[in-house]
């Protein structure tokens, strides 16, 4: 019953050394290279330029006056060479209290909106 039969091939791998392998891939997956994203920024992905319709991204900034900040801004560039005309914005505690108010406030249907993707999703992963 050893013998291997014509679409058969011998086992690259035991089962120790496959559940060793998948063992190191999800503790190299929880673990983050330092230099990879030295700022996580929670909002990285969900803004956009209002001008170019480019994804906004972060930058953490340090002066006297204010301290640690953060900024958005759009570093999109044409192919003719040329930057998107948008400035950028030092996001400050006017910022964050509207969008806290946003999230606090957020439309009834458009939590039953992602509450009906959420189901939909659930059910793809089953």
């Amino acid at each position: 019953m050893n013998e291997l039969r014509s679409w058969e091939h011998e086992k690259l791998k035991t089962q120790e050394e496959h559940d060793a392998i998948v063992e190191r891939l999800v503790k190299n997956r929880l673990m983050m290279n330092p230099n990879s994203r030295r700022n996580l920024f929670p909002l990285s992905g969900l803004l956009y330029c209002e001008k170019c319709g480019c994804r906004i991204q972060f930058r953490v900034g340090q002066s006297k006056k204010q301290g640690q900040y953060w900024s958005a801004l759009c570093y999109q560039h044409y192919k003719d060479g040329s930057k998107c005309e948008q400035k950028g914005k030092v996001l400050d505690d006017e910022f964050f209290n509207a969008l806290y108010e946003r999230i606090i406030n957020v439309d009834p249907n458009i939590l039953l909106e992602i509450e009906l993707q959420g189901r939909g999703y659930l059910s793809r992963l089953i």
